[in-house]
Formats: C-alpha cells, structure tokens, sequence
C-alpha cells in the first residue's frame, strides 16, 4: 500500500475489534512487528500453511 502500511492498518482495526484475527505474510520477516494475537507466515509458502 503505497499511502500506508499494513502495520498501521492492523494497529487501527485491532484496537476497533481486540478480537480481530491477524495473518501476517510477508518477505520481510527480519522486519516484523508483529500484533499479540497474529499469525507470521514467510515468503514463499505453501498454501496448505494458510489453512
């Protein structure tokens, strides 16, 4: 998202909805901040991790 990432996005909702599941897929793990509740999945990946 080239106006805001997706960090802020799940900070905004999250506080809207604690509830909120949260999948994280990225190519960045060396980057992550991740949200207490969400699940990291690294690039690339296999579908059957997803489900």
């Amino acid at each position: 998202m080239p106006e805001i990432d997706g960090w802020v996005v799940v900070k905004a909702y999250r506080e809207r909805f604690p509830d909120l599941p949260v999948l994280y897929v990225t190519g960045y793990v060396e980057q992550m901040r991740p949200v207490p509740g969400g699940t990291i999945i690294p690039k690339p990946y296999r579908i059957a991790q997803v489900k």
